[in-house]
């Protein structure tokens, strides 16, 4: 059945083939198909009035057991798309009126082409049909996606993670991720524990490019100065116990490490300063993680993909693009500090409406090695 995003070219072949085939239509996907080719009318069963419908829908009297959903479906004298149906109405074996009426509307309209009693019982059926759909729809997820506009359903599954249109947070990630793709990972989102399998599966999902989370990485975090020992106070620490040497003490608990690659050179400057990508990924490991951990990024190019140094224009920038001589064997690996919030302005789609982000906003340490980790002497503080 196809999706909200039905244009008009689709719509107008669609409906030529309920018309030629109306057999091969089950009623709901064929009125589902209709609401979507006349996107500018109001839902089936929604109207005020008959005339504000798209179709004009009605039961063709008959003396058999229906062999399909819907009987016929054209355009009638006056313009107006309309659909008959066998499935659900008054006449016919299976109908509330006994069965001499449908004989005889039928044989009226079969002997003496007078339609005049089934056009007349259609009239009330029209709605009745029109809410027997409207029934079925309201409690169907796709069929309110049509028309994201007034999809109850989204605002369902987004008030599972905080994703609601009056949600107001640093960590929403309207700006960079659009909705659907939140949506579509809400199983992920809406955990009670942030795992790292999870935040794998949601970043490999949405970039498309390999994902390692590292655990448990060392960093230095700066101890306050009124929590430093110092000899001579009355509150100083207990050796062996909780004293401390130093202004900084190194923890393996508070920070992970996301490892993308290898990584083609178009991806690799995706998620470099500045660019779209990282700050989709940024807004993603914040929004899952609800700023809990303090976290780096670690990108990896392929060996092929390393460019040879050059100056001028279009040189690769200091820090972040720049090799001396050829490696082959081992990808390269830059490192990139989370920064303190996504740039704003950025969106997936296109590129940021600022050229590029501030710089100094980012830490970066470069890696020739093929599997560099961090450790205690690299001395990120």
């Amino acid at each position: 059945m196809p999706s909200h995003d039905l244009n008009a070219m689709e719509g107008a072949a669609l409906l030529a083939r309920l018309e030629a085939e109306p057999h091969r239509f089950t009623l709901f996907a064929a009125l589902r198909l209709i609401e979507q080719a006349f996107a500018a009318q109001p839902r089936l069963g929604e109207s005020r009035k008959a005339s504000d419908d798209a179709v004009r829908l009605g039961q063709v009297a008959h003396l058999s057991f229906a062999p399909c959903d819907v009987a016929e479906a054209g355009t009638t004298a006056d313009g107006r798309f309309s659909l008959g149906q066998y499935a659900f109405g008054v006449f016919g074996p299976n109908g509330a009126l006994p069965l001499h009426l449908t004989e005889l509307a039928y044989d009226l309209r079969r002997q003496k082409e007078d339609p005049t009693i089934v056009d007349f019982v259609n009239l009330f059926q029209h709605r009745l049909i029109s809410l027997f759909y409207r029934a079925w729809a309201e409690a169907e997820p796709a069929v309110s996606g049509d028309r994201p506009a007034s999809d109850r359903f989204r605002t369902y599954v987004g008030a599972l993670i905080g994703l609601t249109p009056d949600a107001s947070s640093d960590a929403h990630p309207a700006e960079t991720v659009c909705d659907d793709a939140m949506l579509s990972r809400a199983g992920l989102f809406a955990a009670q524990t942030c795992s790292a399998d999870g935040l794998e599966n949601v970043l490999a999902d949405y970039f498309g490019v390999p994902v390692e989370i590292r655990q448990f990485v060392g960093a230095w975090l700066e101890i306050p100065a009124d929590l430093r020992c110092r000899l001579g106070r009355p509150d100083a620490a207990t050796l062996g116990v909780n004293a401390t040497l130093g202004e900084a003490t190194w923890q393996c608990q508070h920070q992970f490490e996301i490892v993308l690659g290898p990584l083609s050179r178009t991806a690799f400057v995706d998620f470099l300063p500045g660019a779209r990508g990282l700050d989709a990924l940024t807004a993603l490991v914040r929004f899952y993680t609800n700023d809990e951990w303090a976290w780096q990024l670690r990108l990896r190019l392929q060996d092929v993909e390393i460019p040879g140094i050059a100056l001028g224009a279009g040189a690769s920038p200091l820090g972040w693009m720049s090799w001396l001589g050829m490696r082959r064997g081992a990808p390269a690996e830059v490192v990139v500090q989370a920064p303190a919030r996504s740039a704003p302005g950025a969106t997936v789609g296109g590129a940021p409406e600022h050229a590029t982000a501030p710089i100094d906003r980012y830490s970066p340490g470069l890696r020739l090695g093929g599997d560099a980790g961090l450790n205690q002497h690299d001395g990120y503080q």
